[in-house]
């Protein structure tokens, strides 16, 4: 009998009348399941991220990831979703073995059970062009400290006709460009010269710059600036997610806070919805915090809160999302 329920339960979830008209695993990327990243320099490396929301009311599992081609790589922050967890699908393209316009695939099938499975397919097009080559194909200034200062380059060749025209920066570009000659005798081209700000906040960083050609269909190439700038502390975990809350009933979790030099925790704000946080005395260079949840109603809970520490007057914003039942 319980069996009976069971499927009864998931037939409601997933009508027969769905498979015909599309594949339910498309609902879970909200239907985008498609990106055109555009004209490109030949060489370069492309990610994209999809993302996954598990809709529905019962676990869902990652069944299959399998890329069209060597030139595609996928990753997945986790393969397993309770409803309402979201997963990154990343995929990365390498336009090195083509030229001109070159699509890629990946195929996706999820389980919500051993007779509820669908497939999709998650597809990424660009259009490789070799009249300009960059060395490297971004720039990527990986950890900072902040305040650190740091350079990087690309070296911009020409191997045809086209040339580029203009150089536009993103307005939040943490880095100052500015264009020398290649050391390479000979070489058509220019040294395009990235200075990081040391000004710039703590936070992962991902700008594109664009390069604009002066060829007849004004083609526009792009390279992204990454990095990630770290500030005197780091949390292990953030956000904090409490995924499976109830009303009344109290949660735990533990994270850690690191220091570059023992610290003391003298505060947090922003406490509310049922939050309160446990905080060691003593001070140390690696602290361990218990953010324990009472919640008193059903619903979402986003707080932000801040960490407050003697370290320079430094703090750090934890998230503590919650989905919070009856």
């Amino acid at each position: 009998m319980g069996k009976f329920y069971l499927a009864f339960f998931l037939l409601c979830l997933f009508p027969i009348s769905s498979f015909a008209q599309q594949p339910w695993a498309n609902k879970l990327f909200g239907g985008v399941v498609t990106h055109d990243f555009g004209p490109v320099q030949r060489g370069a490396e492309l990610k994209h991220q999809f993302k996954l929301t598990n809709i529905y009311q019962v676990p869902l599992e990652i069944t299959r990831l399998d890329p069209s081609c060597d030139c595609l790589t996928v990753q997945a922050t986790t393969r397993r979703l309770q409803p309402k967890e979201t997963a990154i699908i990343t995929l990365i393209m390498q336009t090195k073995g083509f030229s001109g316009p070159g699509t890629s695939s990946v195929r996706l099938e999820v389980s919500g059970g051993p007779k509820f499975q669908s497939a999709t397919k998650l597809s990424v097009s660009a259009n490789s062009r070799s009249e300009v080559t960059l060395t490297p194909a971004a720039i990527d200034f990986g950890n900072l400290q902040r305040g650190q200062n740091a350079v990087k380059h690309i070296d911009i060749e020409y191997t045809g006709t086209a040339r580029i025209k203009e150089i536009v920066p993103n307005n939040s570009l943490p880095c100052e460009l500015k264009t020398i000659a290649l050391p390479t005798t000979g070489a058509k081209g220019f040294r395009l010269v990235a200075t990081f700000k040391p000004s710039t906040p703590v936070g992962a960083f991902s700008h594109e710059v664009f390069l604009k050609l002066d060829d007849q269909a004004k083609t526009v190439l792009t390279f992204k600036v990454t990095g990630n700038v770290q500030g005197k502390l780091t949390a292990s975990v953030n956000p904090l997610v409490f995924a499976s809350a109830k009303v009344g009933e109290a949660e735990s979790k533990k994270i850690i806070l690191r220091g570059v030099q023992p610290f003391r925790i003298v505060g947090v704000d922003g406490l509310d919805d049922g939050i309160t946080v446990d905080m060691p005395k003593d001070a140390a260079a690696t602290q361990l915090l218990t953010v324990n949840l009472r919640p008193t109603k059903s619903g979402e809970i986003h707080r932000k809160l801040t960490i407050r520490t003697d370290l320079d007057n430094e703090s750090i914003e934890l998230v503590v999302d919650a989905s919070v039942a009856k």
